[in-house]
């Protein structure tokens, strides 16, 4: 499963290269990679709140142990790039990478407008609706729709760290997983049923690029219920599973060769028909081989920085390279980002995860105490007949 992680923040930077592949190979989609992301995300939620999390007080302790894994890597990353991009933007005299739209647009925004992008950029949640915004670059007016045919500029451009849209989507889910994925999968299908209708009606009225479907929740929601109900089959038949295993580890073999092949395959677009459905079935199959692999972890933590790092690997190494070597840019940007994400995870990452781990089990702690102290009292309370 970490492997795949990897693949899939992999597939986001090369979507992002501007059509370099990586020695030939292309892998998948970057908005269908993301789309996995959120599978997986579902599966992994589904998994947690029905072994992990349980009993009174949970829906706050995931929320917090959810935000607590996501939330100081981004700011961290967020303050850097600040930093970075403040400071080249000012030693050459002129706005540079995530600088540039507040620069060229400061004239037209005002103070309830800054202090909007201000919350989005360091709050995530939210994230998801202000991104279907347009900023009018005539008059500074905001809208979902730009009616007055001035040009406009999509509210996206105003986040510091372009990739965290998922996030704010993915925060929305967290809120919500702890009252979905526990129901049954008649509920939870529904769900999905009702996100796949939504999502339909906002391609026929908006088109398939936009961001009504791409960076908004409820359209995506059916992702993170698919992978939700992918745990409830690996829950079902989780034993036959990983006794069937050692038969089938040469599906692991097609299944990537199909991914890191992906775009280069003929009708590639119609084959997300295929690719969806095959990651919620490979999903759990891929967690039952792999559950107990510690260097798959590793490699899957990795995939967090890494999606976070790698646009602003890109700009970088896109000055650099301009028109020389094009054919090694995405390569070294792929091994640049991997050796700065796999730096982050060992010296920032370990630390906070251990901070969250000692709360969850703070928390833990308190509850059998509690527990423990209310049989006690029933047990010693005496008897009237």
């Amino acid at each position: 499963m970490g492997i795949f992680r990897l693949a899939l923040a992999w597939s986001v930077l090369l979507g992002h290269s501007g059509g370099h592949g990586f020695f030939g190979l292309a892998f998948i989609d970057r908005q269908l990679a993301v789309e996995c992301f959120f599978v997986i995300s579902g599966f992994y939620m589904g998994l947690v709140l029905n072994e992990k999390y349980l009993g009174p007080g949970r829906y706050w302790t995931f929320v917090q142990q959810r935000f607590l894994r996501l939330y100081p890597t981004y700011l961290i990353i967020l303050l850097a790039i600040l930093l970075l991009d403040g400071t080249v933007s000012l030693v050459n005299g002129t706005p540079f990478a995530s600088m540039q739209p507040w620069a060229e647009n400061i004239r037209v925004l005002t103070p309830g407008t800054v202090a909007l992008f201000i919350e989005a950029n360091l709050l995530i949640l939210g994230q998801d609706v202000i991104s279907l915004l347009q900023l009018d670059q005539v008059t500074g007016q905001l809208s979902f729709f730009n009616h007055t045919g001035n040009p406009a500029l999509s509210v996206h451009y105003f986040y510091l760290n372009r990739p965290s849209w998922s996030l704010g989507v993915e925060f929305c889910f967290y809120l919500l997983a702890p009252f979905l994925v526990c129901r049954s999968a008649k509920l939870q299908a529904s769900v999905l049923l009702g996100s796949v209708a939504l999502r339909f009606v906002l391609v026929y009225l908006f088109g398939d690029k936009t961001p009504w479907t791409y960076t908004f929740f409820p359209p995506n929601l059916c992702f993170f219920m698919a992978g939700s109900l992918g745990y409830l089959f690996y829950k079902q038949y989780r034993a036959r599973m990983e006794a069937a295993l050692p038969s089938y580890r040469w599906t692991f073999f097609l299944f990537a060769v199909f991914v890191v092949t992906y775009n280069r395959l003929p009708m590639a677009h119609q084959l997300y028909l295929v690719l969806i459905p095959l990651v919620c079935v490979m999903v759990p199959t891929l967690f039952a081989a792999t559950r107990n692999n510690h260097l798959d972890r590793l490699i899957g933590e990795l995939s967090y920085p890494f999606y976070l790092i790698h646009e602003h690997v890109l700009i970088y190494m896109n000055s650099l390279f301009a028109n020389r070597a094009q054919w090694i840019y995405a390569p070294f940007c792929v091994a640049l980002t991997l050796l700065l994400s796999y730096l982050f995870y060992r010296f920032i990452e370990l630390r906070t995860e251990r901070y969250r781990e000692g709360l969850y089990k703070k928390a833990k702690n308190k509850k059998l105490i509690s527990k423990e102290a209310s049989l006690s009292t029933a047990t010693s309370a005496p008897v009237v007949e």
